[in-house]
Order: C-alpha cells, then structure tokens, then sequence
C-alpha cells in the first residue's frame, strides 16, 4: 500500500500480485478499510484499468488507486487498519493486516501542511 498527499487530494496506491488472476475493479468499486475502532472507510476507485507490472516470468503486479476523504484520512491517523477489501466485479481482494502492524504510524508520514 502506498499513500500520498498529491495537489490537495489524498489517495491510498493498493498494489498486489494476485494467484487467482487479475482483479477486475473500476469507479464503480470501492476499496472498505476495517478500522480497529470497529469503523470502516470507503475509497472510491480513480480509475478503470490498473496500472500493470511484470517482475519476473508469470508474475504480473497490478495497482488501484482509491481517493481518500480528509475526514476518512485523519480517522486513519487515529486508528489502525484491521482488514481490507477491495470489491470487484471478478477477484475480489480480502486480507488482514497483523495486529504487531500499526498503520497509524505509516499514515503520519504524510505532511498535509505542503
């Protein structure tokens, strides 16, 4: 996952090799984030086609990037992330993220004050 504070706008970059073949996903699919505190952010998907990397024979690495509200940004400078989905027409993507892990801390390393 990747952040980033970019011409006033926050986006979350969700990049993924994925076994079962490619997710297919558009503007019409939102990214869910569980948050520890038991609350759940959506992110709309910006974009129709991900962006797409070959990192070796058979491994292809494909990446969505989902707008974050600033509301929804400071709720994740707060709590931590628990799980996330990804909705999808095909292959949709589910994963948790380890309790040791504190997403919280990833987030502050975004400067908003730029």
């Amino acid at each position: 996952m990747q952040a980033k504070y970019e011409n006033n706008n926050y986006s979350l970059s969700l990049i993924y090799y994925f076994a079962l073949g490619q997710s297919i996903t558009n503007s019409d699919y939102n990214l869910i984030l569980l948050l520890d505190d038991g609350s759940t952010i959506e992110a709309p998907c910006l974009q129709n086609i991900p962006s797409v990397s070959s990192k070796g024979v058979g491994i292809i690495v494909y990446t969505y990037n989902f707008g974050i509200s600033e509301t929804n940004f400071v709720k994740l400078l707060e709590s931590d992330i628990t799980d996330i989905r990804m909705t999808a027409a095909i292959n949709p993507v589910e994963f948790s993220i380890d309790k040791k892990v504190k997403t919280r801390e990833f987030f502050k390393c975004i400067d908003r004050n730029k």
